[in-house]
């Protein structure tokens, strides 16, 4: 089993890293554009990259220079952890693709879920490999990033994946109606 997540809350005995631990599961840190942790040496030392907090679609971990980043390296030691990277396109699609499955993540989420395509990728994470992805926060709490994603407004951004909002009036028959023909169109009997 890996765990993809926030090293912090590894560090600071979030739940299911105490059961990842007891499992053996190295631990996977997520980073994002304008992250404090950037590069994992092949030595294994973390080289933090102290810097400005840029802007991204996961406000809350803009950070440039936390003061917890000796907790944050000391947890991924302990865990035997590497650091990933995501893009803010990387971001957006993550989500989105996994929003086409049922889940309506937060783009902080989507920063694990893009880590873990990369590792996926890389070939870090195998198949077979058991992986658990935390989600630290509900879509509903950004609505703004999704509206904008899937009525393609986000800046600098072409979405792969958009489900264009369909405005109707508030009555039951125009969105029965409307829902039915959409249902029609996209899954042809």
């Amino acid at each position: 089993m890996l765990l993809i997540g926030d090293s912090l809350a590894a560090g600071l005995g979030h739940p299911m890293a105490k059961l990842a631990a007891r499992c053996g599961t190295p631990f996977y840190e997520h980073g994002v554009v304008g992250a404090h942790v950037t590069e994992w040496r092949t030595d294994g030392w973390l080289l933090p990259q102290l810097a400005a907090a840029r802007p991204t679609l996961a406000s809350a971990i803009q950070i440039g220079n936390p003061v917890s980043i000796e907790k944050a390296i000391d947890a991924l030691r302990r865990y035997d952890g590497i650091v990933e990277q995501a893009s803010e396109s990387e971001i957006a699609e993550a989500c989105a693709h996994a929003d086409r499955t049922g889940l309506f993540n937060c783009p902080h989420t989507g920063v694990a879920l893009a880590a873990t395509r990369k590792l996926v990728g890389a070939g870090t994470i195998r198949k077979g490999d058991r992986v658990v992805v935390i989600s630290t926060a509900h879509g509903l709490k950004f609505v703004d990033f999704k509206v904008k994603y899937h009525s393609m407004t986000l800046e600098g951004l072409v979405p792969e994946v958009p489900n264009p909002p369909i405005e109707l009036p508030a009555r039951y028959e125009a969105v029965r109606d409307a829902m039915l023909r959409e249902i029609d169109a996209r899954f042809p009997r």
